[in-house]
Order: structure tokens, then sequence, then C-alpha cells
């Protein structure tokens, strides 16, 4: 790999099993040569093993919930094999030169209150039907939680990086 400019990341992922949140920093050499792999993780929870894609895996710092159990290198078919053996990190979002963004360091302890989380008399309806003035929000609810509410962050998340890349 050739060194230049340096791009630091934070990975935020979930174990796929028991759901523990765990955190990655990975690097990107820009105008370099990088490294597309990933590393095989043990959840010290529950002790099951995942994959997570990462830039430059051997390079990777990893939060102290999970053990690095190896790491693989997509220069060789036989790591993306293995690869494909384990199940993937869920909700993995990547956040570029996040000391930029104060409000996003350390994502996974912040507290959000989503309108869904307030009690019945704390709701407020923002989309009523025109007709009877009837609260849309628990049909759309119905429906996500139908479709597959994995299915819609994926495709949230794949348009936000392409969005984000340009």
């Amino acid at each position: 790999m050739l060194y230049g400019p340096v791009e630091f990341s934070n990975v935020y992922f979930q174990c796929p099993k028991c759901g523990e949140k765990g955190e990655a920093s990975q690097r990107k050499y820009l105008g370099g040569v990088n490294d597309r792999g990933g590393v095989i993780l043990r959840c010290e929870e529950c002790k099951s093993e995942f994959f997570l894609p990462l830039l430059n895996p051997s390079q990777a710092r990893i939060s102290s919930k999970f053990k690095i159990v190896k790491f693989l290198d997509f220069d060789f078919e036989e790591d993306i094999e293995e690869s494909r053996k384990y199940k993937q990190a869920t909700n993995v979002v990547t956040i570029v030169n996040e000391e930029n963004f104060p409000l996003s360091k350390n994502a996974w302890n912040l507290k959000v209150n989503y309108p869904w989380d307030l009690s019945e008399d704390e709701k407020v309806n923002i989309y009523k039907c025109k007709n009877c003035n009837q609260s849309l929000e628990p049909l759309i609810l119905e429906k996500v939680e139908r479709k597959s509410l994995e299915d819609l962050n994926r495709s949230y998340r794949n348009y936000f990086n392409i969005w984000v890349k340009g």
C-alpha cells in the first residue's frame, strides 16, 4: 500500500446475533492503494463470529467488545469465499472525518427521543387524511413493519452513501 494523505473514518456496527454495538476505525489512503477486505470478529457477549467489511483491515482498530479472529484480504479469492461463510455485521454506518462532526461522535451513546417513543398524550400526528382527519402514521408503520425495516434501512444507507460520495 502507498502512503500519502489519509482519510480516517469510524465504522459503527452491531453483532448480527445479539445486537451488541461496536465501533471500528479505518483509514483510506487518498490517491494511494487501499486493501479491500475486512475482519472476522468474535462477539465477547454471545461468542458468535461474523464478518465486517473494512478498507485496509490490517490497520483497523476494533472496540474491546469484539475480538479479531482473522483479517481477510479480497485480493485473494479464498478470502472472498471465506467472508461469504459468515453473517455480516448489521446496521453498519461509516462516518468519515467524524472529528469534524461533534454531534456524531460516539453515535452509539446518543439517546434520541423519536416521536414513536412518546406517550400517547405527547404524540403529534404529522400526516393526516385530508377527508377524515385520521392519523396516517399507524397505517404507514404497519406497512413498514410488514415490508421489513432492515430492507428499508439498507436502501436508505445505499442512497445516502451514493449521495455523499457524489
